[in-house]
């Protein structure tokens, strides 16, 4: 996941608006900030980050103006708890969230449990995974009608989980463009030899598209 990267691939200049819903996560948030300020130095980019969770978002803020400081990076970095604050004049929003998640997870698999279905507690497939699904895709389809009302031209960057069914969900029930970012694709030292088995194809041939992949940093996922 380099965010910061495919940004400027997709594309735009250093100077642009990133507006992350669900910043308070220790893993995504930090990811962003590290992508953009340190990694790539985005230089007069205005950072809005987004939380339900105001203590924490004001950390990650303050963490991420710590950042920016120590590295001499010109940008603008604000915390808000309401996303329709942050939104107008995005560029890009990226969503890192889940409603109630660590909490919702935990009744999913308690149910299946006692279902006698423990081997469906999964984030992204089976049953644990459709009820994930329809409670992402509820939240982001939610977050892109703001879009369309307040900074209709944004793309949408997606890490929450099941990310494929989230993206195409927005692609297909709304008019804005998402795009679809997971970094379990950088595991392992296959790299992405593994997508060839998903097309039934041999993986060898995918040598070259996943070196292309590699190098970009990023993959899209849509309808």
């Amino acid at each position: 996941l380099d965010i910061g990267y495919s940004l400027l691939v997709i594309g735009y200049s250093t100077d642009m608006k990133i507006t992350v819903i669900g910043a308070g996560s220790y893993v995504f948030g930090a990811t962003v900030l590290r992508d953009v300020i340190q990694r790539h130095r985005l230089q007069d980019a205005t950072l809005a980050l987004v939380d339900l969770n105001e203590e924490v978002v004001g950390m990650m803020a303050a963490l991420g103006r710590r950042m920016a400081a120590d590295l001499n990076v010109d940008c603008s970095i604000s915390a808000h708890r309401d996303r329709l604050e942050a939104l107008p004049e995005s560029d890009f929003v990226i969503l890192s969230a889940c409603p109630q998640g660590e909490r919702r997870w935990k009744m999913d698999c308690d149910i299946l449990e006692q279902a006698g279905l423990p081997g469906q507690r999964r984030e992204c497939g089976g049953l644990g995974g459709l009820s994930n699904a329809l409670r992402a895709i509820s939240l982001a389809l939610d977050v892109c009608r703001d879009i369309e009302r307040h900074c209709p031209k944004a793309l949408l960057l997606d890490v929450t989980n099941p990310m494929p069914r989230v993206v195409t969900a927005v692609n297909r029930f709304t008019t804005v463009k998402a795009y679809g970012f997971c970094n379990a694709a950088f595991g392992g030292p296959i790299g992405y030899d593994h997508t060839g088995f998903y097309f039934v194809r041999n993986p060898v041939g995918y040598d070259g598209i996943s070196g292309e992949l590699a190098d970009k940093g990023f993959i899209t996922a849509a309808a």
